[in-house]
């Protein structure tokens, strides 16, 4: 990911975003109070906007301001780590789920966090949220290869979506989600 600098690091996000058109990277400015993912979730905006846009290819140039992108062309976000925003406020016991995902052209690969006794599979159909994160993910994709902490993914442009064993005893963990 390019070096983006952000001004504010509290209120505004460092994001790549992957969408059907190609990948754009930018400063999301939001709530301090806000997750990245908690912003993508908002269901009264259509668009993320993005300030100081860098994006792949010539046909889009690079001298553009700000940025408005479909959420519903959005495939995956990644936030880079040193702009990542509060995490969850209310803590609550959930399980590591490993996932493997196909979204458009990418293999995507990730611990979804669910309730104790949840499914992970009922949870990517659960409506009101959009996107869904995985953490510990790994992406591989068309001139990509990586892997991150966190990725939050358009679950209307999951192809499938598969369980993968759990090589070890299930975990407990502590995530902390936030209180509509």
């Amino acid at each position: 990911m390019k070096q983006l600098l952000a001004t504010e690091l509290s209120d505004e996000r460092v994001l790549q975003i992957q969408s059907l058109q190609g990948t754009v990277e930018g400063i999301l400015r939001t709530s301090p109070s806000l997750r990245t993912l908690d912003d993508l979730n908002l269901v009264s905006r259509n668009f993320v906007t993005l300030h100081g846009p860098s994006v792949d290819g010539e046909r889009w140039g690079d001298s553009h301001t700000r940025m408005a992108l479909s959420k519903a062309s959005i495939l995956f976000v990644i936030e880079d780590a040193g702009t990542m925003g509060p995490r969850s406020i209310a803590p609550e016991t959930y399980r590591r789920a490993p996932l493997r995902l196909r979204i458009a052209d990418f293999d995507v690969q990730g611990f979804l966090h669910v309730p104790h006794g949840g499914d992970p599979m009922q949870r990517l159909n659960q409506d009101g949220h959009p996107f869904v994160a995985l953490t510990s993910a790994s992406v591989v994709g068309p001139d990509v290869e990586m892997a991150i902490p966190f990725l939050a993914v358009n679950r209307q442009r999951i192809a499938l979506a598969v369980e993968l064993p759990t090589r070890e005893p299930e975990t407990e963990i502590k995530v902390e989600t936030a209180v509509s």
